[in-house]
């Protein structure tokens, strides 16, 4: 509860309740977690080689500034 009130207001929660008790709203609920899923299936390959350049690149830097040898 403490995350969402930092995000929402109290109107707005009782929006999202009211939202989500609609058709489309209960549909959300149910397909959302699935668009999220495929998202990060199609996402999570690239993810690696990035991860390796951002690595590469914070080393170099630190040698640079004499932080790592």
């Amino acid at each position: 509860p403490a995350i969402y009130a930092r995000h929402f207001t109290v109107a707005e929660m009782g929006e999202l309740v009211a939202f989500y008790k609609t058709p489309t709203g209960a549909k959300a609920l149910r397909e959302l977690p699935k668009v999220t899923a495929e998202s990060f299936a199609m996402i999570a390959p690239r993810m690696a080689p990035f991860k390796h350049e951002v690595a590469a690149s914070v080393e170099a830097i630190m040698q640079k500034h004499g932080y790592k040898k």
